[in-house]
């Protein structure tokens, strides 16, 4: 088990993690809910949550190239990092609401799928790019040095 100083660090970096993706979220996306148009500021966030996951994961696959990557409260960040503040920032709980009020106006359904594309497709193509691009640039770094 944890020492209970790294489990008082786990419970406040999420909380804080949290309450800041929270407010980046909201800040970074509108609100804006309309029956005629792909809601974009929910794709936005959605977008930046990949990229953040993405970035984050390849920082805790290659920790040990950092100054304190062996540090357990590294990975507890990081950790909190992609669950907590990514999580809370990306709306794809929005996206099913977006979506079944696109849907539900039956005469836009062309827009949900859309929707779903925009949110689902090209946000994890923007994930796994963004992975294999930072993991080719860390490995063929090390091979050119």
């Amino acid at each position: 088990p944890l020492p209970q100083h790294f489990v008082l660090y786990s419970y406040w970096v999420s909380v804080l993690l949290s309450v800041l993706g929270v407010v980046v979220g909201g800040r970074t996306g509108d609100v804006r809910v309309s029956k005629n148009d792909i809601q974009w500021g929910t794709v936005r966030v959605n977008m930046a949550s990949c990229l953040y996951i993405a970035v984050a994961h390849n920082i805790l696959l290659f920790r040990r190239n950092f100054p304190y990557g062996s540090d357990p409260r590294f990975s507890i960040f990081f950790n909190a990092f992609i669950s907590n503040f990514c999580g809370s920032a990306s709306s794809f709980a929005g996206l099913i609401d977006d979506t079944a009020v696109l849907w539900n106006s039956r005469r836009n359904r062309h827009l949900a799928l859309k929707e779903v594309w925009f949110n689902v497709v090209l946000c994890m193509a923007l994930y796994i790019f963004c992975v294999y691009a930072i993991r080719f640039a860390v490995i063929y770094g090390y091979a050119g040095s």
